[in-house]
């Protein structure tokens, strides 16, 4: 295929994809004026549409929007908890040189320890999510804050930017 052709095909897809997803942020933002007795003080809708939430200062009300059929509006104080959860995944990375020498030196014992010494332990994040429980609610609400669907390291600018703005959501909660 012609360069030309695969990049023109390329750019199609990002505009059909930048407008679906404009479209389903639309959609979310419609969903969240029809929800009762609720006058958004402030919203957030997640970059790729997955979400919207928004409080209302004068009512103290939280509203989530998920999908058509998932939608939440709750007082303040029907929140029992509030919190920001990690969700990392830790491995041993570089552990074989030492497992294979200190078995070799100290048995079973040695290579467990030799694999400890000569490994680094990484871990990754998955995601960044905003936890609330709700006290009439059969389930969490777990609402993800990180945008890139592959795992960060934990120090990374994308896990550090979902977990300051899950933090500000937090805020302005617990601030109501």
């Amino acid at each position: 295929m012609h360069p030309l052709v695969t990049l023109l095909i390329i750019i199609v897809l990002i505009v059909l994809y930048s407008k679906y997803i404009s479209n389903k942020k639309k959609k979310k933002q419609v969903l969240l004026t029809r929800v009762r007795n609720f006058v958004p003080t402030s919203k957030f809708v997640e970059d790729s549409g997955r979400f919207v939430i928004s409080v209302d200062k004068k009512n103290k009300k939280v509203a989530i929007i998920i999908s058509e059929s998932q939608k939440y509006c709750f007082k303040k104080d029907e929140i029992i908890d509030i919190d920001i959860i990690l969700d990392t995944e830790t491995g041993l990375k570089g552990a074989t040189p030492g497992v294979i020498i200190g078995g070799l030196i100290g048995g079973v014992k040695g290579s467990a320890i030799g694999g400890l010494i000569t490994s680094n332990i990484k871990t990754k994040v998955k995601n960044v999510y905003l936890h609330l429980t709700i006290s009439r609610s059969p389930n969490n609400i777990n609402l993800p804050f990180m945008r890139e669907a592959v795992k960060q390291n934990v120090n990374s600018i994308l896990v550090k930017e979902a977990y300051e703005r899950a933090s500000m959501w937090k805020d302005k909660i617990n601030s109501l």
